[in-house]
């Protein structure tokens, strides 16, 4: 099960405007990715034909729709409280994401997502695992950008960033990873170890 976010503001548009922005962004920046709209359930689909995992999930609720928040099942840890429910005005538009179970690369790709729609819209950001944050107006030019900032602050950075590296690389070598999608991991496949290497120099350490 995977938790939620939302953005909510009362300058979101109608949804095909929103589909349109969306397409736009993700043409632009990310051409290898395919955007599937439903239309009579306001639901977005974004994925790669040849990727496995959920890709990125997206709901819209407007104004006219009586919004009800429901927690979805999450396995709390010590630094995830359990937040209370997002400040929702009765006058805000929605957008809903489930982060999907692809690792961090679809995490970041969602991310990126979100932080173009937030910023365009002048959203306020809840995530069911987070409570309340704000969603940082910033845009991460690979995906080993975006590793190297998640991980700022970590006692183990260099070998957290490399661990990340590795899962990445061994799905890249057994097929999970299009060729197209390569590009934007920003670090070289080539010059990453193994995990069994990346660990083995752990216990060394």
């Amino acid at each position: 099960m995977a938790n939620h976010a939302f953005l909510y503001s009362q300058h979101i548009p109608d949804a095909d405007t929103v589909d349109r922005d969306l397409r736009e962004f993700v043409s632009t920046k990310f051409p290898m990715l395919v955007v599937e709209r439903a239309d009579d359930y306001h639901y977005w689909y974004i994925n790669h034909p040849k990727m496995p995992y959920d890709g990125i999930q997206m709901w819209y609720q407007d104004r006219g729709d009586e919004f009800h928040f429901s927690k979805v099942a999450w396995d709390s840890h010590a630094e995830y409280p359990d937040e209370p429910e997002p400040n929702i005005n009765p006058n805000d538009d929605v957008l809903e994401f489930r982060h999907g179970h692809g690792g961090r690369l679809w995490w970041w790709l969602e991310c990126e997502v979100r932080m173009f729609l937030a910023h365009k819209y002048q959203c306020n950001a809840y995530d069911e695992g987070i409570g309340e944050y704000e969603e940082k107006h910033e845009h991460f030019e690979s995906l080993n950008d975006y590793l190297k900032t998640i991980m700022v602050g970590h006692p183990n950075f260099e070998r957290m960033v490399a661990l990340e590296q590795a899962m990445i690389k061994e799905c890249a070598d057994s097929g999970m990873i299009p060729d197209d999608v390569l590009p934007i991991l920003g670090f070289e496949l080539s010059k990453v170890p193994t995990i069994e290497v990346v660990l083995r120099e752990e216990e060394k350490s």
